[in-house]
């Protein structure tokens, strides 16, 4: 039996799935497109005598004639068009052919429904990764020389995303926040490195609280940023 959380995710892919367009000209949808042309499971590819009367009904009625997925049941354009979707066989305690479309630096964070997603934009200076409550990132500081590193993270919530305030912990963080659409928004983080010696360590805080609108509700998010600086003389006695 699934769960209602379960439940719950698949109504809001329902939703999703039949409000937005089917993004055909992205690659995610295109490759997922590939792979289930084909497979065994695609009710284009099995006789129509084997299928049930109600498959038929829904593939006519509710899926315009589109092809269905027999492992789970929805349609196929819909399902692969959604990014955080994944392949029918999992229901059946299968291995799925493909997986959520989400880069390697995103990070998907779970409120109740998995609906909050953090994308670092700036992958080069450091690295994002979820932590209870809201998302790390973890930084190494370029040598002494360095003043300021500058961090862009995306945050988008499918159930939208307004933000209301954000507060940081430190005095030497410059915080802009600019909102995308009515889902997303970036937020970057310009940090004075000076504080932080050779070996030395800065931890900042950052909350933030927005509205969403589809649950009328608020959150609150937070971003920990760990930066440190390596001890570069006690690397060169070593070397």
């Amino acid at each position: 039996m699934k769960k209602i959380s379960d439940r719950l995710k698949q109504v809001s892919q329902i939703f999703r799935a039949y409000s937005q367009p089917v993004p055909v000209d992205q690659p995610y949808f295109k490759e997922r497109i590939a792979i289930c042309d084909p497979c065994e499971w695609n009710s284009a590819n099995i006789a129509p005598e084997k299928l049930s009367v109600a498959d038929k009904n829904k593939i006519k009625v509710f899926f315009k004639g589109e092809p269905m997925c027999t492992a789970c049941g929805c349609c196929i354009p819909l399902k692969a068009g959604l990014r955080d979707s994944v392949c029918g066989l999992k229901s059946k305690g299968k291995k799925p052919k493909w997986d959520t479309a989400f880069d390697k630096h995103s990070k998907v964070y779970g409120l109740a429904n998995k609906s909050l997603i953090a994308n670092n934009l700036t992958p080069d200076e450091g690295v994002l990764s979820p932590m209870d409550g809201g998302f790390k990132y973890k930084v190494n500081v370029l040598p002494v020389d360095s003043k300021m590193v500058e961090l862009v993270i995306k945050i988008t919530d499918i159930h939208g995303f307004s933000l209301i305030n954000q507060i940081t912990s430190c005095g030497c963080t410059a915080a802009k926040a600019e909102a995308i659409d009515d889902k997303s928004c970036k937020l970057t983080y310009q940090i004075s490195t000076l504080k932080i010696l050779e070996g030395g360590k800065l931890d900042i805080f950052a909350n933030i609280t927005y509205g969403r609108r589809l649950r009328k509700t608020q959150e609150v998010i937070k971003i920990n940023i760990e930066l440190e600086r390596e001890d570069y003389g006690q690397r060169s006695e070593e070397l």
